[in-house]
């Protein structure tokens, strides 16, 4: 067994490091390395022991019936219970070594169970100018229609004047105009230059995609490559600005332990069925929300999950209902703009985008249809169309919570 042991502690390192990091998700990574470097010597341990065990003077006896003096095995333990002939060296040898090892493994405890790698805001200078181009759509000639009346009916009919109609159809034309945003005219950002980013933001830094994870629902719905990944592949499309390797999933316990000023400008939450959360979890999103300056992107993933994520709501912020955001927020704006306020999609509750605000700015963004569904390998069937402004509205709403948590945490420096 021990022998098995130090094979996988020589060979596994090895082709972990030169396996493809494609091939599995992060948390397999770290579970597989977690167990490479903490499990095996913990197994070795235990061929040691029983070792030491055999090769005492009383086993001996025990197996055997002979035995006198002291056995291998009591010398040994003697000389790590005393320090050998020279004791003062063997407390030096085993401080040596276990600040050795402290210095190696502490940071890695601390960096796992305790605070989290900070989320930076890209740095560079950059400014999105929207080009609105409004093409007006070419009114359509309408057969007019002829009405049919009983003179001898006991009804009065009072028709409306043949030019008001006229006048009213020609209105609902002229206000149904569409826009395009034109995205190459400048890049994601602040500060005014050319290459995209934020001036205060942090070097090496990439976009990255958080969802939350939560109690009693399906919280990994459509996640990691294939799915929600294709949004941030998207955004780095859209954008030039650099994105993370993988989505990530949190406990919404953990979203404490991110650094201020460094935590995600958004968290996701999407599932189909029930969204629960503690007393203590509330509080923390709430906190998140208001004071960090972070803003939950809700999407709802069908089923009943539309009452739960308003129970959940009502739990974190008490008093305040979801609202709807009107088509010309900002959020609608830039770097796409999008006239009708959020395409509704498979609309499981309702059509229309709902939010909650606070101090001026979205700190929830709810989607009652589904855009998870369409940012998909095969877009559930959706066009290339819808799919195209699925991937443009997340895009929109990533660059609102980045500006919004910039300005909430840098502007004001």
């Amino acid at each position: 067994l021990g022998y098995l042991v130090c094979r996988w502690l020589l060979v596994a390192p090895a082709l972990l490091h030169n396996a493809d990091y494609r091939g599995f998700d992060k948390l397999a990574r770290n579970d597989i390395w977690t167990g490479v470097f903490l499990g095996a010597p913990l197994v070795a341990l235990w061929p040691l022991l029983m070792l030491v065990a055999l090769l005492m003077v009383g086993t001996r006896r025990w197996y055997t019936g002979a035995g006198h003096g002291r056995a291998l095995g009591e010398r040994i333990l003697s000389n790590l219970r005393t320090g050998g002939h020279d004791p003062r060296w063997r407390s030096s040898l085993y401080w040596a070594w276990s600040l050795a090892v402290g210095a190696i493994v502490l940071p890695l405890i601390i960096r796992g169970c305790g605070r989290e790698d900070p989320y930076g805001i890209v740095k560079g200078s950059g400014e999105i100018e929207v080009q609105v181009v409004k093409m007006k759509r070419t009114p359509q000639k309408q057969k007019q229609q002829k009405l049919t009346v009983n003179p001898w009916s006991p009804y009065i009919l009072e028709r409306m004047n043949v030019d008001d109609i006229k006048t009213l159809a020609e209105l609902e034309n002229q206000t149904r105009d569409t826009y395009q945003a034109d995205p190459a005219s400048g890049k994601l950002g602040k500060g005014g230059g050319k290459g995209g980013g934020w001036p205060k933001g942090m070097e090496g830094a990439n976009v990255r995609f958080i969802r939350l994870k939560y109690a009693g629902g399906d919280w990994d719905q459509d996640m990691g490559r294939g799915a929600d990944y294709n949004l941030l592949v998207r955004f780095n499309q859209f954008t030039g600005l650099p994105i993370a390797r993988e989505t990530e999933a949190r406990d919404i316990e953990r979203l404490p332990l991110f650094p201020k000023k460094r935590s995600p400008p958004f968290v996701f939450l999407t599932g189909r069925g029930n969204l629960g959360i503690t007393t203590r979890e509330a509080r923390i999103l709430r906190e998140y929300c208001e004071r960090e300056g972070g803003m939950l992107f809700i999407d709802n993933g069908g089923g009943h999950f539309g009452r739960s994520v308003r129970r959940m709501l009502a739990q974190v912020f008490p008093g305040r209902n979801l609202v709807d955001i009107a088509n010309d927020d900002p959020i609608y704006q830039a770097p796409f703009v999008f006239p009708d306020g959020a395409p509704p999609f498979w609309h499981h509750d309702g059509s229309r985008a709902l939010g909650i605000r606070h101090e001026g700015r979205w700190i929830v963004f709810y989607h009652p249809g589904d855009i998870n569904d369409a940012w998909k390998d095969g877009h559930s069937g959706a066009s290339a169309q819808v799919a195209d402004q699925a991937y443009k509205l997340g895009v929109n709403i990533i660059y609102y919570a980045f500006n919004q948590y910039y300005r909430r945490h840098y502007e004001q420096d």
